[in-house]
């Protein structure tokens, strides 16, 4: 566990990070990542949470209900927007993860907040990654979430999986991953994709310390990044 802590240290320091950082600010994101603030879109926050079960690493995932304004029916991280009441984004995290599947405060070991990812309702999401001890109930707000479900992270490294699909959103179109996953204990198939594909394979990276198997896909977006363990050490590079 210290292992997988110091990788998500190390890549926060990373040049490649930071460059990530920069280029989203160059790109008028607003991201002020020391603060969690942003003012330029509106600010959201997930929870990543990560455990050890069954001799692999696995996520908690859920999937939002069809009865939403948005995103119904999606595989999702527990989150939501920034309240002003929020001390901050890890709150926002922490709190959504409380009011959608009941997870205690007490169970959730705060590792880092990574870059954010702009979704399609054009909000700066960033993920909070964490450890949690996954033996707590799991007490589901019905109004939001349908279904929680655990899978191996290293499911979003392997390409038998995974497709890049056409995907068109609000007369936009947008090619992204997706990964298809049966869920034997919920008896059930979910689709993964969008901007929670997205962070699994960055997280599943991190984690696993490897690129993913469909590197080399004909039609792969590229939305990762790998810093070697000689750029996770570099952390005076200049940009």
């Amino acid at each position: 566990m210290e292992e997988i802590r110091r990788r998500f240290i190390q890549f926060t320091k990373s040049y490649l990070f930071r460059r990530r950082l920069q280029q989203m600010n160059n790109h008028g994101s607003g991201i002020a990542i020391v603060n969690n603030n942003d003012g330029s879109r509106g600010a959201a926050a997930v929870l990543v949470p990560l455990f050890f079960k069954e001799d692999k690493w696995q996520v908690l995932l859920t999937q939002r209900t069809h009865t939403l304004s948005s995103h119904k029916g999606d595989v999702a991280f527990p989150g939501g927007r920034k309240d002003p009441k929020d001390e901050n984004l890890v709150a926002t995290a922490l709190r959504e993860a409380n009011e959608e599947i009941g997870l205690p405060t007490a169970n959730v070991d705060v590792i880092e907040t990574l870059y954010p990812v702009i979704s399609a309702n054009n909000l700066n999401v960033y993920p909070v990654v964490s450890f949690i001890n996954p033996n707590f109930e799991i007490k589901l707000c019905q109004n939001e979430v349908s279904s929680a479900f655990m899978v191996p992270l290293a499911t979003f490294l392997i390409d038998y999986n995974h497709e890049m699909k056409n995907v068109e959103y609000k007369t936009r179109r947008f090619t992204m991953h997706t990964f298809n996953y049966f869920d034997a204990i919920n008896n059930c198939q979910y689709k993964i994709w969008g901007l929670t594909a997205i962070l699994l394979i960055q997280i599943s990276v991190i984690v696993h310390n490897r690129e993913p198997d469909f590197v080399n896909h004909p039609n792969l977006i590229k939305t990762w990044i790998f810093p070697k363990l000689t750029d996770c050490n570099n952390s005076t590079r200049s940009l």
